[in-house]
This record gives structure tokens, sequence and C-alpha cells, in this order.
């Protein structure tokens, strides 16, 4: 009886690690971890039983990644540039907006694209000339020029932001969300669908406020895509059927929870 037992048991570790070692792993862009890849992960594995190791780190790390095949997938909130194209494919699965975030006490509601570029670049120095208190600004942005929001905010504003030497620089999204939501006096851009599920003020932008009906009908512009990154010709089996996953109407139904699906954006 022990022997049957034992023999079970083991059978079913098995079957547990055969199911297992088809692991998908995903690393990149922090808002589109946050926003809609964990929780597809999670649909995904209750359905398929194959797990989704889903972590962030940046857009590009998540090319740079996909490129090298250390993950099977990466996220990008930007499109390729310079010789990325070379290395991997890109595939949009959603979209979302660039959004400005400041500390959930800060009596500060607009911010006008003047405005942003001048305190981006540190020529507007205190929260008193936004309608907040009279106290300096901390601008926290990423280390690097090419991760997604910066190079894409540049792109809407049709202004390369000369990055105010005062910044305080991180590595992601996610960390600049962090530090907005401890510190009353800071400011960053993010992308809407993580920043919605942290303790985040979202500012209107010329005059227009951050929310999905507003993304929807055009009035609030600044609107991007959200890419899945793979190795060029090396897309297999299990990846694809991921992917149509996320495509799929039950894959966007979970992308639309914070996020804005591919089925509801009409450009």
């Amino acid at each position: 009886m022990k022997r049957i037992v034992l023999t079970i048991a083991f059978a079913l570790i098995f079957i547990a690690g055969a199911a297992y070692a088809e692991e998908l792993k995903f690393a990149g862009c922090s808002t589109s971890t946050i926003s809609y890849m964990k929780d597809v992960a999670k649909v995904y594995e209750a359905k398929t039983g194959i797990k989704v190791d889903v972590k962030g780190g940046g857009a590009t790390l998540g090319i740079k990644s996909a490129g090298a095949g250390t993950v099977d997938m990466g996220g990008t909130c930007r499109h390729l540039i310079e010789d990325e194209d070379k290395a991997v494919k890109i595939t949009i699965v959603a979209y979302d907006a660039l959004v400005f975030i400041v500390h959930k006490s800060n009596p500060a509601k607009n911010i006008t694209k003047d405005q942003l570029i001048k305190v981006m670049e540190g020529k507007i120095k205190g929260w008193k000339e936004l309608g907040g208190e009279d106290k300096p600004i901390i601008v926290v942005e990423r280390h690097e020029e090419t991760d997604g929001a910066r190079l894409i905010l540049n792109e809407k504003l049709g202004h390369n932001i000369k990055l105010t030497g005062s910044a305080l620089k991180v590595q992601s999204s996610s960390e600049v969300e962090k530090e907005v939501e401890k510190n009353p006096y800071a400011i960053g851009v993010t992308g809407s669908g993580s920043a919605v599920q942290r303790e985040l003020k979202l500012l209107s932008y010329n005059g227009v406020e951050p929310n999905k009906g507003n993304y929807l009908n055009g009035k609030y512009p600044l609107i991007r895509p959200l890419y899945v990154a793979t190795k060029k010709g090396e897309m297999t089996d299990k990846m694809k059927k991921f992917l149509d996953f996320v495509l799929s109407d039950e894959g966007q139904a979970v992308v639309a929870k914070n996020a804005i699906s591919i089925k509801e954006y009409k450009k």
C-alpha cells in the first residue's frame, strides 16, 4: 500500500514538474507588468497550468532581454529604435496613457504642456506656480532617455526635454511611482494602467482629466501602444499560444481592467 501511495505521489510530482517545465519568462516595462501582464499571466496559468514568470525592469531591458533570448517575451511601452528591429519583433497588445502623478495630498490639479516642459527642465521650481504649496518641486525621472515614458513623452510634446540636473533619477516607472507615492512634493510621468493601482493623484493635462472616457473619446492626447517583444525567428509554439491568448477576447478583457484593450481603442 505504501508503495502505491509513493508511486502516485511521485507521479503527481512529475506531472506538476512537467507543467512548470513549460514556464514562460516575461520581463520589461513596469507599466505593462503591473497594468495587465501579471493579471493575464494568472488567468493563463489557471487555464492551462503553464506558469508565466513576470518581472519589470523597464522597456529597454525588455527589448534587450527578448533579443538576447534570456526571456521568452519582453514588455515595452515604446517602439523600437536604432537597430533593435534586427533582433526583435514587437506586437501591440494594449494601450495606455502617459499621466502626470503627484502625491495624493498635493493640492495642484492641472498642468499645461508649457508648464510641464518648464517643470521637467527646472524652469518652474516651486509648486506655488501650479496651485500647490510654496515648496520646491522634486522631479522624479528615469536614468535612461530611451525609457518608454521619457521617449514617447518627448515625441508627443514635439520637444526634447532637457531634464533638470536636480531630478531624482530612478530605474523604472515602478520606482517613479513609489517615490512620488511617498514624497509630498514630487512629480513624475508614468503609465495610467499602473498609476491607478497606487495611492497617487493624477493631474489633468491642459484641462482634460486623465480617465478612460477621455482616453477613448480622444480628448486626452497622450496615448501610447504597449507591446510584447519576441526574438526574431524564434517564436515557439508555447510563446505563440500565450500571445494568442493575450490578444483573444478573454485576454483583452483582462487587459481592459486597468489598461486600454486593442478592441476598445479606435485610433
